[in-house]
């Protein structure tokens, strides 16, 4: 088989950036680095509170990272943003309703002690002109399973035990443009 100058040079180029691009994988392989996500931004009795919340809407939201989905959103969407301030005055109402039930932080509740705190404020009970505690309680819920069951590339769903605990597998593969047309995608997931 003949080739042309062409052919030849071209292939040389192939060979070359690809034994680059190799190089470079194999210089940089090794385990991953962790992602560091940002803190959720409120004082630390505020946090506690929130994080103690979590875990009483759904038992092992912060092992899955909700913390880390919230702080996330906060950092990165203005609209999330604005809930932040929601959600810190929910956490400093959750440890005042707790000091008048039960003189005790929300976070040392037992779970009897936070259902009740959570009574309150489910049924309307505590209000004032800035902070809505049903309002906060429907958004707390809602962020608790954004955060189990998102997408892990936002900071929940670590491991992805949420995908993991209702049976979801990621779809993995994706259509193919090209030479076979509608066909190309055929196989989804089957091997």
């Amino acid at each position: 088989m003949k080739c042309t100058r062409r052919q030849v040079l071209i292939g040389f180029f192939g060979l070359a950036a690809g034994g680059g691009i190799a190089t470079r994988f194999a210089l940089h392989k090794g385990p991953p680095k962790p992602k560091v996500w940002p803190a959720l931004p409120f004082p630390p009795t505020e946090t506690r509170a929130l994080l103690a919340a979590l875990d009483h809407v759904l038992p092992g939201a912060t092992d899955a990272g909700v913390q880390d989905h919230i702080a996330w959103w906060i950092a990165n969407d203005r609209y999330i943003a604005l809930v932040a301030k929601e959600l810190q005055e929910g956490a400093t109402a959750l440890d005042r309703v707790s000091q008048e039930l039960h003189k005790k932080a929300f976070a040392d509740g037992a779970t009897e002690q936070k259902d009740a705190v959570f009574k309150q404020l489910v049924t309307g009970k505590v209000k004032t002109e800035t902070f809505d505690g049903q309002r906060f309680m429907d958004r707390l819920v809602l962020l608790v399973m954004e955060g189990y069951l998102g997408d892990p590339k936002y900071g929940g769903n670590r491991d992805r035990v949420g995908w993991n605990f209702i049976g979801f597998k990621p779809c993995w593969w994706a259509p193919r443009v090209g030479s076979g047309g509608a066909h190309d995608h055929a196989h989804m997931g089957h091997e």
